[in-house]
């Protein structure tokens, strides 16, 4: 029998804006960074992989995959976000790293009456 032990979920840049319509005025982007690479972009929104697969490759295999994909229909910028604030996503944070994901921005947004601050991370796919 087959397992699912790990997934991604990405949105288009219509649909992320659709659901955060204030994600682009929240950012605060780079000095240098090209704002070109927000005309068409997919951000990531969850790459899970589960407990007992974890530290196997699962991840980095379904990054690729999606990858794949994204490429295939022409896009070329990934978008990931990571909270560090309150309390930092550091897994995460090194998994962008190791993927050769840049630090794009930050943005602030208030969630359950905390600032929550992230940190935007964007991918150009060649």
């Amino acid at each position: 029998s087959r397992t699912i032990v790990g997934f991604t979920y990405g949105l288009s840049n219509e649909n992320w804006l659709k659901r955060t319509p204030t994600w682009l005025d929240d950012c605060s982007f780079r000095p240098d960074f090209n704002m070109k690479n927000l005309d068409d972009f997919v951000v990531l929104e969850k790459i899970a992989v589960l407990d007992t697969y974890n530290r196997q490759g699962v991840g980095s295999m379904l990054s690729k995959r999606l990858i794949k994909d994204i490429k295939e229909k022409g896009i070329h910028d990934l978008f990931e976000e990571v909270i560090i604030a309150p309390v930092p996503n550091l897994p995460s944070v090194l998994f962008k790293k190791k993927r050769s994901l840049k630090l794009a921005a930050t943005r602030f947004e208030e969630h359950n009456d905390q600032i929550l601050t992230t940190l935007i991370y964007h991918k150009k796919i060649k």
